[in-house]
């Protein structure tokens, strides 16, 4: 009797602590929001393809950095054509017919927006932490 009841206990306490065990499933929308670096406008014109915007982004970020800011940019600018430098250098560079350190290091990304598309970030790092995506297009 003494062993059935201990049994009977041991089979309730185990079932009360697997039913008590759930697996947690993270989903994508609980990820953590990106904290966005500070930028500054440094240019913004008109083109016939629509607004163009460059943006001084000083210091170094990931790539998920990038991307979340140009879909920030995008929110509240809405330009056609973004491009992404950490040096004012780099932006002066950008418009010289040489290439220069400033420019393959400071030129990070080019976003553009065709009609009827999200738009694509073309990678422009030549040196640096994001130079392994230097070539690459990433569609929004």
């Amino acid at each position: 009797m003494r062993s059935t009841l201990y049994t009977s206990l041991l089979i309730f306490g185990l079932l009360a602590f697997v039913a008590g065990c759930k697996e947690k499933t993270v989903s994508s929308d609980e990820k953590k929001p990106i904290s966005l670096p500070h930028y500054e406008v440094i240019s913004e014109s008109e083109t016939p393809m629509g607004k163009a915007v460059a943006l001084l982004v000083p210091g170094t970020h990931s790539k998920e950095t990038y991307v979340g800011l140009v879909k920030a940019v995008l929110t509240k600018l809405a330009p056609s054509n973004l491009q992404i430098y950490t040096s004012k250098a780099a932006f002066e560079a950008v418009k010289k017919p040489d290439v220069n350190d400033a420019y393959r290091k400071g030129f990070i990304l080019v976003f553009r927006k065709e009609a009827q598309t999200a738009g694509e970030i073309w990678w422009m790092q030549e040196d640096g932490p994001l130079a392994a995506l230097s070539g690459t297009v990433t569609r929004l």
